[in-house]
């Protein structure tokens, strides 16, 4: 569970690396509380191979997402 503590329009503010100046604004709207959830595992292929797969999803009142990862870790 997430919990955004103040507000439903957090500022945003970035720069350009080595520039004086930046850039304020207003964030993007977002629920007051997110439910989020991430189920993932590993398959051991050899010494120095694993497959390892992923799913993620996150709802709250106004916004929802998921999403899924699929890969192979190789150690040399």
């Amino acid at each position: 569970m997430r919990y955004q503590v103040d507000g439903r329009a957090p500022p945003a503010l970035a720069s350009l690396s080595g520039s004086g100046s930046g850039l304020l604004a207003d964030g993007a709207l977002r629920a007051p509380v997110v439910a989020t959830a991430m189920l993932g595992s590993e398959l051991l292929l050899s010494k120095s191979a694993t497959l390892f797969g992923a799913v993620s999803a996150e709802s709250g009142d106004a916004d929802q997402r998921a999403a899924a990862r699929v890969g192979v870790k190789v150690a040399f």
